[in-house]
């Protein structure tokens, strides 16, 4: 195949390309590049084959694109959203001194100029992106953003009731923002669509820098916890929230089928790698659970409460699903006030006594606690509760 003329490859891998057929892809994109090094076409095609496919790395390709072709905005555009810091500012800024009219970029910058603290500036990138492009919903969303940074919670509720108009989905986060600051209720803060596009972007690098950098240990905690209360393995298990499987690595010895449910799809494939799991479903963990035949023995839900509002739709679903006698073990990040809330690390956080009374009216019993850090969360052990709850 490697001796191919470059027109028939690129043919190919237009037909590829064309069926979604993401490996073959990037095989062909790959052969043209090292066949034709001086087109940056090659490279930028390259990178985004291996983006959608979800396997091998696309920033080097994107850097050769723009190496290659410094003034293409599309190249541009595409190499600021891998990049981060700095180099991701520097590319911004050079893709609107070419294209200041480029809309998704005037959003990025909004983005990054958030996460940098800089509120003022990033509201006046957003609004300038929304005169350029106001049916694009990210500048909306990023000027809501803004405007709550700032302290504006009167703006940002005014530009969040107009983003939500386009995107009612909300896949950037705007409700945490205002539930953060009291102006929409806790319990509607984080919507699947936002979980979803988190964790879909964090998947290329979630292993290393969830267990090397932040130091996680929430799977190994809890199947430490199983082993000391001797439980059984069970016929069938249920890893929720699976994300990229670490917590199948200690689930899987407990049970002869076991399922993983995520909201990212980019997660699943990951977890698919590990060859761990019987099946994969992409969807809501309540959901799913409501929907399900149930009949599991076990179920472990690692750093999903983070993610929940209100726990009781949560554990009694998990209730319903699970065989009588049935294991739940789950990690909560403790808070000392009451309820629930959004906490350090912009997740949830929930007292002990939400926690048991919702278990209470699902049919839980707490068999165990250990009290401890699942993870560093800005640098300061994140208070954890690790739980085992028996169904009665």
């Amino acid at each position: 195949m490697a001796n191919r003329p470059p027109r028939e490859t690129l043919e190919a891998a237009r037909r590829a390309t064309k069926k979604r057929d993401w490996p073959l892809a990037s095989e062909l994109f790959l052969e043209l590049s090292r066949a034709q090094p001086e087109q940056p076409s090659h490279w930028n095609n390259l990178a985004l084959a291996r983006i959608h496919g979800g396997h091998g790395e696309p920033t080097c390709p994107q850097r050769r694109a723009v190496l290659l072709c410094p003034d293409n905005a599309n190249y541009l555009n595409n190499l600021s959203a891998r990049e981060r810091g700095d180099a991701r500012a520097r590319l911004l800024e050079r893709l609107l001194v070419i294209r200041p009219d480029h809309a998704r970029a005037r959003a990025d910058q909004a983005f990054y100029l958030l996460q940098a603290g800089h509120a003022d500036a990033a509201l006046r990138a957003a609004r300038v992106a929304h005169v350029v492009a106001p049916e694009l919903s990210e500048n909306l969303g990023r000027a809501a953003q803004a405007q709550l940074a700032a302290g504006d919670v009167d703006g940002g509720a005014n530009f969040f009731r107009r983003y939500s108009v386009l995107d009612p989905d909300d896949r950037l986060g705007v409700r945490r923002d205002l539930a953060r600051v009291g102006a929409l209720d806790t319990d509607q803060a984080m919507s699947p669509a936002f979980v979803a596009g988190v964790f879909d972007g964090y998947s290329e690098r979630f292993d290393e820098h969830l267990t090397g950098t932040l130091g996680y240990v929430g799977p190994r905690v809890l199947g430490g916890m199983l082993d000391t209360l001797s439980i059984q393995p069970a016929g069938r298990a249920v890893d929720l929230g699976c994300g990229s499987g670490l917590s199948g690595i200690e689930l899987r010895r407990f049970a002869d089928h076991l399922v993983g449910v995520d909201l990212s799809e980019r997660m699943l494939e990951r977890a698919g790698e590990r060859g761990l799991y019987d099946a994969l479903h992409k969807a809501e963990v309540v959901s799913w659970l409501e929907e399900s035949s149930g009949g599991f023995g076990i179920a472990m839900a690692a750093d999903v409460t983070s993610y929940l509002g209100d726990l009781a739709p949560f554990l009694g679903a998990v209730s319903r699903a699970l065989l009588p006698n049935g294991i739940l073990a789950m990690t909560v990040h403790e808070r000392s006030a009451s309820g629930f809330g959004i906490a350090v690390g912009d997740t949830y956080s929930h007292s002990f006594e939400h926690v048991e009374t919702a278990a209470r009216a699902a049919g839980l019993r707490i068999m165990a606690i250990e009290r401890g850090a699942m993870r560093m969360e800005q640098k300061q052990p994140l208070p954890t509760m690790f739980l085992v709850l028996g169904k009665s």
